[in-house]
């Protein structure tokens, strides 16, 4: 079954929200889903670790010993229908075991000169690892913490500077909403803030976002 790792080389790009809102609406869908957590931080863990509203068909697992990460990940494919890898913030080994087994690739980063540089070194991790596995490691990258109403030059200049170097990026961008930090705080996912009436700003924006980042990642994972 597919597995999907979320990794950047920088932190504090929305790595662990894309894994989470990727995991939490694929669940919510009905479809089975593994969240590997191999960020140090535990996020993921601390999140689930709430109990409130985490989809029953959703496992949260830490990652193991790097001896034991890709035994993790295959057996966690044999037995979910997704595989998603929350990965820490560094190109170390976790990242390139856990690339050389994806059958896809997600690069979270904002909009800044600094993530840019940092998401084309990492590209360069995920080309290394196709010439070991000797196949086609597909990926894409996703701009997170945006702006809904505004894109920024610096933002629209990288977009292009992407663009013409030909790196594959999601046509969705993961906007900076307050429902996203709120499943972190309160526990549980989207439509759990949305059926518990919770007073989150802007939420149903929030939900068709992220839906709509899903719908991208799957059309990308069947082609």
């Amino acid at each position: 079954m597919p597995v999907i790792s979320v990794t950047s080389p920088k932190g504090g790009v929305g790595k662990t929200t894309t894994a989470t809102l990727l995991s939490t609406i694929l669940a919510e869908r009905g479809i089975s889903v593994i969240l590997i957590d191999a960020d140090p931080n535990g996020a993921v863990s601390l999140w689930a670790a709430r109990g409130a509203g985490v989809p029953k068909n959703l496992q949260v697992v830490p990652a193991g010993a790097p001896n034991e990460f890709v035994r993790q990940i295959d057996a966690s494919a044999a037995t979910a229908a997704y595989v998603v890898v929350d990965l820490e913030g560094r190109a170390g080994q976790m990242a390139a075991y856990a690339t050389a087994l994806s059958d896809f690739v997600i690069i979270p980063t904002q909009g800044s000169q600094l993530d840019a540089e940092q998401t084309v070194r990492h590209i360069q991790l995920i080309k290394d690892q196709e010439r070991v596995s000797r196949r086609r490691i597909p990926f894409a990258v996703i701009f997170t913490r945006t702006s809904a109403a505004v894109r920024p030059t610096g933002q629209a200049f990288i977009q292009a500077s992407f663009a013409e170097d030909g790196i594959p990026t999601f046509a969705t961008q993961i906007a900076d909403r307050e429902a996203y930090r709120a499943i972190f705080s309160f526990g549980g996912t989207l439509a759990g803030l949305k059926d518990s009436g919770a007073r989150v700003g802007k939420l149903s924006s929030a939900i068709e976002n992220a839906d709509a980042f899903v719908d991208e990642l799957l059309q990308q994972v069947a082609a």
